[in-house]
């Protein structure tokens, strides 16, 4: 009579399974190659940070330069959502947070509003 088919065994039922990265930030941070992908990666990331920091130091020397240092801010959000929105996932970098299309939504409403509030500022 054959033998049904029932629970394996041999070696290969001993072995336990590796969970691995299924999904997720796990997921994605194996297919970079580490957190925060390789160091390359980061240079877009370094631009708008670097960015970010100019324009708030413009801002801060005084309310004359708000208007200037809002540009600044703004102009590198987008810059920032452009770089998310072109770049592949791999070399985004600390860039791509989430989904790329909340990466982009947010740093280009962000950097929208930041340039929309320049304009609206009263030059002093």
């Amino acid at each position: 009579m054959p033998r049904s088919p029932g629970p394996r065994s041999g070696p290969a039922a001993t072995m336990p399974r590796s969970p691995g990265p299924r999904s997720g930030p796990a997921r994605a941070e194996a297919r970079r190659g580490g957190p925060g992908g390789s160091a390359f990666a980061q240079v877009s990331y370094v631009v708008v940070v670097v960015c970010l920091v100019a324009g708030i130091l413009v801002a801060w020397r005084g309310s004359h330069d708000v208007a200037a240092g809002a540009e600044i801010v703004g102009g590198a959000l987008l810059v920032g959502a452009l770089v998310r929105l072109l770049l592949p996932q791999t070399a985004a970098g600390l860039l791509a947070n989430r989904r790329r299309f909340s990466d982009v939504l947010a740093l280009g409403t962000l950097g929208a509003g930041l340039l929309a509030l320049a304009l609206v500022l009263p030059p002093t």
